[in-house]
């Protein structure tokens, strides 16, 4: 049996903050606006919740330990992929955004998603 959504969102920040590359303060910062992850549960807002905390990672790390982090834990983000795929997607659209070519990043991703990430970010 599936996990619930609200399960996995819940897994999904546990997996987030044992990266070790953000604190407790800047997911708090990342979801303030959705009420934190007691909001984004009750208000299910999880797209938005991934997106944002995608932009957070982004914003605090090098594109060399994104691809790094997207190789090492491609398996995890390919078992969620209605949600996940809105993570890694705006990893790559803050990295694009800053001008980054994003070619080698989109190769370590999961693969069922390369080819809509490809489409956009070609």
């Amino acid at each position: 049996m599936m996990p619930s959504v609200d399960k996995m969102f819940q897994q999904f920040i546990e997996w987030f903050i044992s990266l070790a590359f953000v604190s407790q303060g800047d997911l708090d910062a990342a979801l303030e606006e959705f009420g934190g992850v007691s909001g984004v549960i009750e208000d299910e807002f999880y797209v938005s919740a991934y997106e944002e905390l995608g932009r957070t990672l982004a914003n605090k790390v090098d594109l060399v330990t994104l691809i790094d982090l997207m190789q090492a834990h491609n398996i995890y983000l390919s078992k969620n992929p209605d949600h996940a795929y809105y993570f890694v997607e705006a990893i790559i659209d803050e990295v694009s955004s800053k001008g980054y070519n994003v070619n080698a990043l989109v190769d370590v991703v999961p693969e069922e998603y390369q080819k809509f990430l490809e489409k956009r970010f070609s």
